[in-house]
């Protein structure tokens, strides 16, 4: 190296070849040469962000939690399930235990929460919707979302209400004022 210059040379048979560099115009050089895996790398991982993930269930945590075999925990998307300790928290474990234990299941995660939980839609391996079940049986809610089956979960929300299934039946609800009875 020599003040703001650097050579670097190499023989070949009798020949000497020598490359003159300058700092200031190989920084910038250099850099540009490490954005480019850089840039590659997070277009390869925002493309794979996308495509489902599929996992086999260790246990239910809840209504609307559950851990996978790898440890990871998933919560359904635009579902909204009783606390344990609330009126339907421990059907709504056990609906969701009798939907995916023991199987294997495929998730969208578009986001993580707080608490570091995958935020997904889930889906059995034929295809069938997780988290518009669990709102089909009444023991959990839809929650407005950016749900892939939005549409599908609103529906299945506004049935089981109308039906007066899981948490929005008697059971959890009073629809009579005792004092009029």
């Amino acid at each position: 190296r020599l003040g703001d210059r650097f050579f670097i040379c190499h023989t070949l048979d009798v020949s000497i070849f020598c490359y003159t560099f300058h700092v200031a115009k190989i920084i910038p050089l250099l850099g540009f040469l490490l954005l480019i895996p850089s840039a590659l790398l997070n277009i390869y991982f925002l493309k794979n962000q996308n495509q489902p993930q599929q996992f086999k269930v260790l246990r239910v945590i809840d209504g609307d939690t559950f851990e996978t075999t790898d440890h990871r925990i998933i919560r359904l998307l635009g579902v909204e399930a009783p606390e344990l300790s609330d009126c339907g928290g421990q059907q709504a474990k056990t609906e969701l235990e009798h939907l995916i234990s023991d199987q294997e299941i495929y998730y969208y995660s578009p986001t993580v929460d707080v608490y570091n939980r995958q935020i997904a839609d889930v889906y059995l391996s034929n295809k069938i919707s997780v988290n518009v079940a669990m709102i089909k049986t009444g023991w959990a809610a839809y929650d407005s979302s950016q749900s892939i089956d939005k549409t599908a979960a609103k529906q299945a929300g506004e049935d089981s209400r109308a039906s007066q299934r899981g948490i929005y039946s008697s059971q959890c609800n009073q629809y009579t004022n005792p004092s009029n009875s």
